[in-house]
């Protein structure tokens, strides 16, 4: 009898879907896991938490390789998937809605976005976005010529930024939380077949800018809106 191939997982499908299309992409915890490693003074747990990576150098063990992939995949059938930015020649905004636990304060997508795009003086445009399991939002553009954009704070509160060096975690990955409870990630409107487009010169110029963060836009626009999440992913176009 000859050897049955093992089917690869929906994870391990989707990946290699992604690298088909040249996007590069690695292995990411699905869960926090605490293994035992060896320290100077001997054996110690150590906790992973979700969402870091399984190889050894992140996201710079990025690729499009089939056979690398489904070798991952294959030991770790429920990882999620990490789109390296820097590999892809991308980056990404991280939008995070959230209500503020000192203040009751809410910070929702409609605000973030209104005060980031009153801090460039300019409309981020339609690009390729993703939802993530705690109902934030990644909005991926090309990196620019020139100096690349790179892991960076100096958007409004609440608004990363991934760029070279760093990655964001991809549809249609799943979070397993500590209490049973699942939290998944989606492309808005359930699609991914566009491509990021180049972002605004005034968001690269901001970007590139060594200033602090800027304050969020909170109060009356984020109240009119309700709590965090609860605006609709198109509000980040």
């Amino acid at each position: 009898m000859g050897v049955v191939e093992q089917l690869p997982s929906p994870m391990c499908t989707a990946a290699l879907r992604y690298a088909r299309r040249g996007w590069k992409v690695f292995p990411c915890r699905e869960r926090d896991e605490t293994l035992t490693v060896q320290t100077a003074d001997g054996p110690k747990p150590k906790l992973y938490k979700a969402k870091s990576p399984y190889t050894g150098k992140g996201c710079n063990d990025a690729t499009t390789d089939e056979g690398r992939i489904r070798a991952w995949w294959r030991q770790h059938p429920q990882a999620m998937i990490g789109l390296a930015m820097g590999g892809n020649k991308w980056f990404a905004l991280d939008f995070d809605p959230r209500v503020d636990e000192s203040t009751g304060e809410i910070f929702d997508l409609i605000s973030l976005k209104a005060a980031t795009e009153e801090q460039i003086g300019c409309e981020l445009p339609v690009s390729l976005t993703s939802i993530t399991q705690s109902d934030g939002v990644h909005v991926i553009y090309r990196q620019p010529e020139g100096d690349p954009i790179i892991n960076r704070g100096n958007l409004p509160r609440h608004v990363d930024v991934r760029g070279k060096g760093g990655y964001i975690v991809a549809p249609p990955s799943v979070l397993y939380r500590e209490d049973g409870s699942e939290g998944r990630y989606r492309w808005r409107g359930g699609q991914h077949d566009i491509d990021p487009v180049d972002a605004p010169a005034a968001l690269v110029q901001a970007l590139r800018e060594r200033k602090p963060k800027a304050a969020a836009a909170g109060g009356a626009l984020a109240k009119q809106t309700g709590a965090a999440g609860g605006t609709p992913a198109s509000a980040v176009r």
